[in-house]
């Protein structure tokens, strides 16, 4: 089982676009492995972090998943992204179970506004309680140093280009989120109907 976390912001000079791309790839997600193994959290941020969807809230079809993932409008005004892993890290302390691999993926387009120490702080929390951070740089605005204080290792951040199709993008996330178990997980989520 997998608690699979996202935090989002597209604030750059094509957010729209880059948005867009963020939500295809959450979707990609749901559609390679559905609702059976993977509990999903959705978190978007400005200023202000909102959650939009809780773990334990994963009650739609994958259908209907899907579709409410479209919906989920993009947040404006800033980017706070040590408040928004503050926030992903409560999110994972009050609604996962102790006994499932936890996964963030903080995905970025445009540098954010807060400072570095209390990104690398917010950052090791999430390391201390247990939750692996993948990061993804989707624009040439996104500051992959920035990203790289917020993962255990520099190898968890991917900088994204515009070739990068979102099956590709999550293969990749959880390669490095499940650390080499990703085709045991997936043989695992074929038999979950």
């Amino acid at each position: 089982m997998v608690d699979l976390g996202f935090a989002i912001s597209a604030r750059a000079q094509y957010a729209s676009r880059n948005y867009r791309k963020m939500t295809e790839i959450m979707k990609e997600f749901v559609t390679k492995y559905g609702l059976g193994r993977v509990r999903y959290t959705v978190i978007t941020f400005g200023r202000q972090p909102d959650v939009k969807l809780r773990l334990d809230e994963n009650t739609l079809s994958e259908e209907a998943l899907k579709t409410y993932l479209e919906a989920i409008p993009r947040s404006n005004g800033g980017s706070d992204l040590a408040k928004a892993l503050e926030k992903a890290k409560e999110v994972f302390i009050d609604d996962s179970h102790s006994d499932v691999k936890k996964i963030l993926v903080v995905m970025m387009d445009k540098k954010s506004e807060s400072r570095a120490e209390d990104v690398r702080e917010a950052g090791q929390q999430l390391d201390i309680n247990g939750i692996t951070v993948i990061a993804i740089a989707l624009h040439e605005e996104a500051d992959s140093r920035e990203l790289a204080n917020v993962t255990s290792s520099y190898r968890n951040v991917i900088v994204a280009n515009s070739t990068s199709t979102p099956t590709h993008l999550v293969e990749e996330i959880m390669r490095k989120g499940l650390k080499g178990r990703l085709k045991a997980f997936e043989v695992f989520c074929s038999f979950v109907g």
